[in-house]
């Protein structure tokens, strides 16, 4: 079976060899090409290597699908192989209409995504290819939905990337939903989304636990403070999250394993929407279920929506029952 790892890497290196005519290449050279462009990009020289099967279903595949002039000439006990054509290059092969179709529908499943940080700058190559290929999204119809809830503070999301990839301190006005503005500055570490807001995670002097700053928060420009040194990160922030929900950690929340009984005709849409990876079945308790997380403001907020559909059979330190009770309460006087 063929390989896919760095298959564009190898078409493309394949092609430069064929089309180079001081220079002739038998399967062996072309092996040897492909793993050396590999190891250059990728600096892999100790892992997978690309074997002469793989080379053999690329060019079966640049034959039938770029539809390459590859030709194969005997020279003493070399196989030598090459392009019929000097001037073939699949750089050079126009479009399909099968390729035009689906491009444009590619450039359309992309501009639903425009805004997001992660599709930014490509903004500008979608809008000329869009032009260059007279695609007009009122004049097709739509047929995936996407939900257009607005994420607010992306335009501090790159300035702020570009902080942590070059290691400098920020500084910038903040706002608090319950307090005065205030000037924070960090060392900028991580980015993170949840519910439709990012937030930024780092390094703040004179504090022993991490800061959390939601970017829709924040007011005015993010500066580069050139005055302090960047603090490096000491957490992992790959299983940072792991053990709670949403992106709150509570200093003195501890790891705790809460049960639920869950309402039998709701048991369905409760196994289909997990509301934490480490959501089990409780044994030998049908309808039961248990999380292992820490307590946090979004645990509650989570359990809330479920509230007419659940019940908490087990919180080791109360915190979630007493919060759920005060929101009933609160949510009882606006009835």
């Amino acid at each position: 079976m063929a390989n896919f790892k760095y298959v564009n890497l190898r078409y493309e290196t394949i092609d430069k060899c064929l089309s180079n005519t001081r220079k002739t290449y038998c399967i062996d050279d072309l092996v040897n090409a492909c793993n050396k462009a590999i190891q250059e990009k990728y600096a892999e020289s100790d892992g997978e290597r690309v074997k002469k099967r793989q080379i053999y279903y690329d060019l079966k595949y640049l034959k039938e699908h770029y539809e390459a002039p590859i030709v194969r000439e005997r020279d003493g006990h070399k196989m030598i192989i090459s392009y019929s054509d000097p001037d073939f290059s699949i750089r050079k092969r126009p479009l399909s209409q099968n390729d035009m179709m689906q491009l444009k529908d590619t450039l359309t499943l992309l501009n639903r995504f425009k805004g997001m940080p992660q599709f930014e700058w490509m903004e500008d190559v979608v809008n000329k290819l869009a032009i260059e290929f007279n695609l007009n999204e009122n004049n097709r119809k739509p047929y995936v939905g996407f939900a257009q809830n607005e994420v607010r503070g992306l335009e501090y999301f790159s300035p702020i990337l570009e902080a942590i990839l070059a290691k400098q301190v920020i500084t910038f006005r903040y706002k608090p939903m319950d307090k005065e503005e205030m000037n924070i500055t960090i060392s900028p570490h991580y980015l993170k989304q949840y519910n439709h807001r990012w937030y930024v995670l780092g390094h703040e002097e004179g504090k022993n636990i991490i800061p959390l700053y939601a970017l829709d928060r924040i007011i005015g420009e993010v500066k580069i403070n050139r005055k302090q040194v960047y603090k490096e990160s000491q957490v992992n922030y790959e299983t940072y999250f792991d053990d709670i929900i949403g992106v709150t950690h509570y200093r003195d929340s501890k790891l705790e394993e809460f049960i639920m009984q869950v309402d039998k005709d709701y048991i369905p849409y409760f196994e289909s929407n997990p509301i934490h990876e480490t959501l089990k079945k409780v044994k030998d308790r049908p309808g039961c279920y248990k999380i292992k997380v820490r307590y946090n403001l979004e645990l509650a907020n989570t359990i809330f929506v479920h509230l007419d559909k659940i019940k908490i059979l087990q919180d080791p330190s109360g915190k979630l029952t007493t919060e759920l009770r005060r929101r009933w309460k609160d949510a009882e006087k606006n009835l």
